[in-house]
C-alpha cells in the first residue's frame, strides 16, 4: 500500500523486550503516571487523547474473550490503547495489529511526530513484530485493506471524530470484521460518535458487548455547612442524569446480510 510503514521497515526504531509475566510492561506504567513520552533523544513529550487505564483494561478484557488473530486500530497519536492492545495479541499468540493514523511519523524538523513517537512506544515494548502500521488517512487505508481481501477479528475506532468520518470507518470495519469478532468505539460520549453507534447498533448483525462510563465525581460527604447542601444538591442531579459511556463495544454475531434499501431510524 502506497504511503505504508510496515514494522520490518522502521530502521529508525530500536526495540527492547518486554518482561515476561509483567501484569503492565513498566514503560506503559510509566507513560500513565508520568502523562509524558520519552523522544529518541530522551527529552519528556506530554500525551494528550489517550484513553484512560480502565478503558485500557476494558480492552484487554475483551481481546481476552475474543482471542483475535488479527486487530485493527484506527487513530493511534502516542500509542497507548496500541500498547494496551499488543499486550494481550502476544499473550494470545496473535498474528498481527494493524495501526492506521493520519501522520505524519516526522516533523518538518525531523523530530518525530505523535504518531512517530507512537510507534517507536511499541517498539520499546518489543510489540514492533505485531505492527503493520499506515502513515495515512483511514479513508484511504481501509478501502485498499478490502480490496487486499484483508480479514479482521477486533477493531478499535479512535480516528476522526466528525459523524461522517467515524460512520465511514464503521463501514469499512464491519466489511473487514469476521463474525464473533467486535468493534469498539472511543469517546462515545461524544455527540457525533454516539450517533454512529445508534446507528450500529440498529444492524441486525451485531449485539452490544460491553461498555465503560466515566467514574462520577465523588459525593458531598467530605463537604461542610453550605457546600455540603450544595454539593447533595449537585450529586441528585448527577443520579438523575444518566452517566454516558465512554467506550462501547459491538459484537458482530452474524453476517451483514441487510436488503439493498434497509434501514431503521436511529
Amino acid at each position: 500500500m502506497a504511503g505504508a510503514a510496515a514494522a520490518g521497515s522502521l530502521a529508525w526504531l530500536s526495540p527492547c523486550a518486554a518482561p515476561a509475566g509483567n501484569p503492565m510492561h513498566p514503560y506503559l506504567e510509566q507513560i500513565l503516571t508520568t502523562q509524558t513520552v520519552l523522544t529518541p533523544e530522551g527529552n519528556r513529550v506530554a500525551i494528550n487523547s489517550q484513553i484512560t487505564r480502565e478503558q485500557g483494561l476494558f480492552l484487554q478484557d475483551l481481546l481476552r474473550e475474543i482471542r483475535p488473530r488479527v486487530s485493527l486500530e484506527i487513530g493511534v497519536a502516542f500509542g497507548i490503547s496500541s500498547m494496551f492492545i499488543c499486550e494481550v495479541l502476544m499473550e494470545l499468540g496473535a498474528a498481527r495489529h494493524i495501526c492506521i493514523d493520519s501522520g505524519p511519523l516526522r516533523r518538518e524538523s525531523g523530530e518525530l511526530d505523535r504518531y512517530g513517537l507512537g510507534l517507536l512506544n511499541l517498539e520499546r515494548c518489543g510489540y514492533g513484530a505485531l505492527v503493520e502500521a499506515y502513515a495515512l488517512p483511514s479513508e484511504i487505508a481501509l478501502p485498499a485493506l478490502l480490496q487486499q481481501g484483508r480479514k479482521i477479528d477486533f477493531v478499535f475506532i479512535d480516528g476522526w471524530h466528525t459523524f461522517d468520518h467515524c460512520l465511514l470507518d464503521f463501514f469499512y470495519a464491519n466489511r473487514l470484521l469476521n463474525v464473533g469478532g467486535a468493534v469498539v468505539f472511543h469517546d462515545a460520549d461524544g455527540p457525533p460518535v454516539k450517533k454512529v453507534i445508534r446507528y450500529a447498533s440498529r444492524y441486525p448483525s451485531y449485539r452490544r458487548l460491553g461498555e465503560t462510563r466515566r467514574p462520577r465525581i465523588p459525593g458531598a460527604g467530605r463537604r461542610n455547612g453550605v457546600r455540603k447542601i450544595g454539593g447533595f444538591a449537585l450529586d441528585l442531579l448527577r443520579l438523575l442524569r444518566r452517566n454516558p459511556p465512554t467506550c462501547v463495544a459491538l459484537r458482530k454475531v452474524a453476517e451483514d446480510e441487510r436488503s439493498w434499501s434497509w434501514y431503521e431510524k436511529f
